[in-house]
């Protein structure tokens, strides 16, 4: 008997089942990820500002 794996397909599987979990929880994601952008914002801002006065 051959009772090997196929990775491939089992990390597929994982792959729509990820996939399907971040759409069933889309809502939250979009909550998430608006919050994590207005904290790096002004972060990304000075660097571009720092980075037009002083470039390397």
């Amino acid at each position: 008997m051959n009772n090997k794996l196929d990775y491939k397909l089992l990390n597929f599987a994982i792959l729509v089942f990820i996939i399907f979990l971040i759409y069933q929880t889309g809502g939250l994601w979009i909550g998430v990820i608006s919050k994590v952008i207005t904290i790096i914002f002004p972060f990304f801002l000075a660097f571009v500002f720092a980075y037009a006065f002083y470039p390397i």
